[in-house]
């Protein structure tokens, strides 16, 4: 087979057809829009604002309404998740009001899987302090002060919601 240029876009592919295959899904799905509608493309009425735009697939919003509708979406996705958290800390707290400080009293300042000392790093830095439960909420265990301790933001991250191994085990034994 030749490199052939695509009539479409000008890219250069080998094939036996006449257009590539971006060029050839997109015009599919053109093609697939134009038999489901009846006709080229139209000018449609935004279902939101009452602009007119022109669409060349199945839309019933304009572009910017789009956008606008997406991002509320997933701000609306956002409150679910720390509303579910929220609740979820409620359900399976003992009471106590866990807050950083107090971590830190009871574990010192040092990282308890890499043991760096978090104390002269600032707010939001890859090593700043932050609370990591033991036994993960979401893996039953409890918001209480003898189920947290202090890690790392890097460390916290990289055991996400693993529960930790036994002293002496490590991952290349369970596999």
């Amino acid at each position: 087979m030749t490199k052939t240029k695509c009539g479409q876009c000008g890219y250069e592919f080998r094939s036996s057809a006449g257009r590539c295959c971006k060029c050839a899904n997109r015009i599919a799905t053109r093609d697939k829009y134009r038999s489901a509608v009846g006709k080229n493309p139209q000018s449609l009425e935004c279902k939101r604002c009452g602009v007119t735009f022109s669409a060349d697939r199945i839309l019933q919003q304009c572009e910017p309404c789009s956008a606008t509708a997406e991002k509320a979406s997933r701000r609306r996705a956002k409150n679910r998740y720390k509303a579910k958290r929220e609740r979820q800390l409620r359900e399976l707290s003992t009471g106590d009001k866990i807050t950083l400080q107090l971590v830190i009293q009871k574990d010192g300042s040092l990282c308890a899987m890499c043991g760096i000392d978090t104390s002269c790093y600032e707010q939001n830095d890859r090593h700043d302090a932050t609370v990591d439960h033991v036994i993960p909420l979401s893996r039953g265990g409890m918001h209480s002060l003898d189920n947290v301790q202090l890690l790392c933001r890097m460390c916290n991250s990289l055991k996400a919601d693993r529960v930790p191994l036994p002293p002496g085990l490590v991952l290349s034994d369970l596999e």
